[in-house]
């Protein structure tokens, strides 16, 4: 969860400095908590606050009921200054209330003005036109492929099945759903979440489904007789 201090950094910087980027989405964006419709809006904005995936941010037209954005404290550009560019809230919908996570920002943010960003988690669900929203909202510019191919792959491996262990470990992702992971132990070394696989995956990454995954910057990955470069990523 989001401190009041980072909260409060990223509010100062999206308005000195704009964010990544932002444009309007021409999709029905809506927001249900506790149980009830808190937010129904054609106006929408993505806003990258930071490069990897947008958020939704929504203008303050959407919430019927504004006042179940409970303001907790000002935000202003700079400790030396008064005047507030955003207000830190919370959902307020009796019985339930969220911490003061909600970013509500003032008239004078300029292109963030009189926009307001509820982090993805606090909602019960977010809606795009009648269908919800998985983990975080998609990038409109990226998309996942998985197209079937003849060419060999072949995986460098020291293991054989019997040295795989079910992992804890499950994430998830807008695009292909929830993965599952196994761990590899091989000489008495284990090799945490080494392997990933969809039971379940999206309905557009369907293809993959019970197919595993090795990470490239753990193994040798051959491609057609040909040796692939290790990525330098953080999974190495």
């Amino acid at each position: 969860m989001a401190t009041e201090k980072g909260l409060t950094a990223l509010a100062r910087t999206l308005v000195a400095n704009g964010p990544h980027k932002s444009e309007p989405s021409p999709k029905r964006v809506r927001v249900r908590f506790s149980q009830t419709w808190i937010a129904d809006t054609t106006a929408a904005v993505y806003v990258w606050d930071h490069p990897h995936f947008p958020q939704y941010y929504l203008p303050l037209s959407a919430f019927p009921t504004p006042s179940i954005l409970s303001k907790q404290k000002p935000i202003t550009a700079s400790s030396s200054t008064s005047e507030p560019i955003a207000h830190l809230c919370a959902l307020t919908l009796p019985p339930h209330s969220t911490p003061s996570t909600t970013l509500v920002f003032c008239a004078g943010a300029g292109p963030l003005a009189d926009l307001v960003r509820i982090p993805f988690s606090e909602a019960d669900a977010w809606f795009e036109e009648d269908v919800e929203i998985y983990v975080h909202p998609k990038d409109p510019y990226k998309r996942v492929d998985t197209l079937p191919s003849r060419r060999e792959v072949r995986v460098e491996t020291a293991v054989d099945w019997s040295v795989l262990t079910p992992s804890e470990t499950v994430t998830r992702c807008p695009y292909k759903g929830e993965a599952n992971y196994y761990n590899v132990t091989i000489d008495g070394t284990e090799y945490k979440d080494a392997i990933w696989w969809y039971r379940y995956p999206t309905p557009e990454s369907i293809a993959i489904a019970g197919r595993l995954c090795f990470y490239n910057e753990k193994v040798d990955i051959y491609l057609d007789g040909i040796k692939q470069e290790r990525p330098k990523t953080k999974f190495g």
